[in-house]
């Protein structure tokens, strides 16, 4: 499915789920579209895949396991 509005229009919905799930979201919390639910799943997956691990180094520096 192409979507024919926005700032995604011309894109397959299926590539905006998979590369801005929260866009998909939005669309469906605001009833701007019925957004059918393999779309809904595809963007919850690629939701949690997106979550970026935390970089302990930045964090506590390069001795934050260190107890000399």
């Amino acid at each position: 499915m192409i979507l024919t509005f926005g700032k995604h229009k011309g894109k397959n919905i299926e590539d905006v789920a998979a590369e801005y799930p929260s866009y998909i979201f939005w669309m469906s919390e605001n009833n701007v579209m019925e957004v059918p639910e393999h779309i809904m799943e595809l963007a919850s997956e690629s939701q949690r895949l997106d979550i970026p691990e935390p970089d302990f180094e930045m964090i506590h520096g390069d001795d934050w396991g260190c107890r000399d």
